[in-house]
């Protein structure tokens, strides 16, 4: 379940696993870029899972190119 979302950071309830290795002590994800079209569609499915109290599923993409130890978003799945 999303616990919070501030700007493009979202910070999870859950527990993580297979993070890269840059976000290894971390336990968020970050949308890489929320003026793209699939940042835009990421942050919009967020939004709607946290206003419905919805679970998510977060795909990363083994990167942390937006923050040196939040690991980026590739794909977003509502459960």
């Amino acid at each position: 379940m999303i616990r919070n979302i501030i700007g493009s950071i979202l910070l999870l309830l859950t527990s993580l696993s297979c993070l890269a290795g840059c976000a290894v002590n971390t336990h968020y994800w970050v949308i890489k870029d929320e003026n793209s079209t699939a940042g835009k569609s990421q942050f919009s499915m967020l939004m709607a899972a946290y206003a419905a109290g919805k679970t998510v599923r977060i795909i990363g993409n083994n990167t942390c190119t937006r923050w040196a130890d939040g690991e980026d978003i590739l794909e977003v799945y509502l459960k």
